[in-house]
């Protein structure tokens, strides 16, 4: 039970990467942490096993896009609708070629209507040679304005572009899918 229990705690908090003290993590993390090391050995070489597989695309690609999506899936309540947010293991220019620009606006269609959303979001995360993370982002919306956020759409990506800290590069705007009608912007 204590692996269990610990696993959350050392992959949320990134093995208490220091920097992220405050961000990430509290003293009630630590703490917690302290205790269920009594009874189980989950130290840094436990992190390093679940962080492996948290990241390995791969083995996320073959879960299918839709289970990738609710994978670590949130839904934020926001004035003027809901958005949803997924973060998934691999890049987006990855899942695309792996599943197809058509498959894609699909299966971000289908959440936004079992999710009941404005906008729907993939923030993307994957590992470079050296370990270090690169993230992307994709903001996807459906020809109709569903919720007043759908009409915020274009105002909402000028404003993640200004945001330095995002480092928003190479953006795209695809218009997805015939039958779907929607629309994403990926960077």
């Amino acid at each position: 039970m204590a692996y269990l229990l610990a696993a959350a705690i050392v992959l949320d908090t990134y093995n208490f990467k220091e920097e992220l003290r405050g961000k990430k993590w509290q003293e009630e993390d630590a703490a917690a942490h302290k205790f269920l090391s009594e009874f189980a050995d989950v130290g840094t070489e436990y992190w390093r096993v679940l962080n492996s597989a948290k990241f390995d695309v791969e083995q996320a690609l073959e879960l299918g896009l839709h289970a990738i999506f609710i994978r670590d899936y949130k839904t934020y309540d926001l004035l003027g609708g809901r958005m949803g947010a997924a973060v998934a293991t691999g890049s987006i220019a990855t899942m695309m070629g792996k599943f197809g620009p058509e498959t894609f606006a699909m299966e971000s269609e289908k959440m936004m209507e079992e999710k009941d959303l404005g906008i729907f979001a993939v923030v993307s995360i994957q590992a470079d040679q050296d370990g270090k993370l690169q993230k992307g982002l994709l903001l996807y919306r459906t020809k109709e304005d569903r919720q007043e956020i759908t009409k915020s759409f274009d105002a909402l990506v000028t404003h993640l572009e200004s945001i330095e800290d995002f480092q928003l590069h190479e953006k795209q705007i695809v218009a997805a899918d015939p039958t779907t009608g929607g629309t994403y912007t990926s960077w």
